[in-house]
């Protein structure tokens, strides 16, 4: 379960929701409206599994919803993991010590990014594919998941400079 303590952060399940959310508007808009009921019942059932569940019918990984035929019970094991793949990788950094590097790099190279889509694809390459993912849709998640993370992070810290 250690690995998916980070699920116990109501910010980090509303953040995959979010995700979820905005991946749903471009890749399956009927069930955008889904997002935040689906991803709380996914991730209650991860955090009580202790592993990342997939649709299916693979007896000790599958989800018991009923509803394996939604778009977003594909994507969810995929972002959870991703989210799961980003923290391992930027380690001790906070949020905020992300958003400040972020912000900085906006100002000097306004091109640059912290979470480029290379390494976005790295981190939910596994996941996509055990959720069965092609390519594309890959290429497509990984590409909406960088710009969607990258507007957050700034959003936020113009939030914490306006108070």
């Amino acid at each position: 379960m250690a690995q998916f303590d980070f699920l116990q952060d109501q910010e980090t399940n509303a953040l995959i929701a979010r995700l979820a959310t905005e991946a749903a508007e471009i890749m399956a808009p009927e069930e955008a409206d889904l997002a935040d009921l689906i991803a709380g019942e996914y991730l209650e059932e991860v955090r009580t599994a202790g592993v990342l569940l997939y649709p299916g019918k693979a007896r000790d990984l599958s989800l018991g919803m009923g509803e394996a035929e939604l778009w977003l019970l594909v994507v969810l094991p995929v972002l959870t993991g991703f989210v799961a793949n980003m923290m391992a990788a930027f380690g001790v950094w906070t949020v905020r010590d992300i958003r400040v590097r972020l912000t900085h790099r906006e100002a000097s190279h306004p091109s640059a990014s912290v979470v480029q889509p290379d390494q976005v694809r790295q981190w939910l390459t596994l996941q996509a594919r055990l959720a069965g993912m092609n390519d594309v849709q890959i290429e497509q998640l990984a590409t909406l998941l960088s710009t969607s993370l990258q507007a957050m992070l700034l959003a936020g810290q113009q939030g914490e400079g306006a108070s």
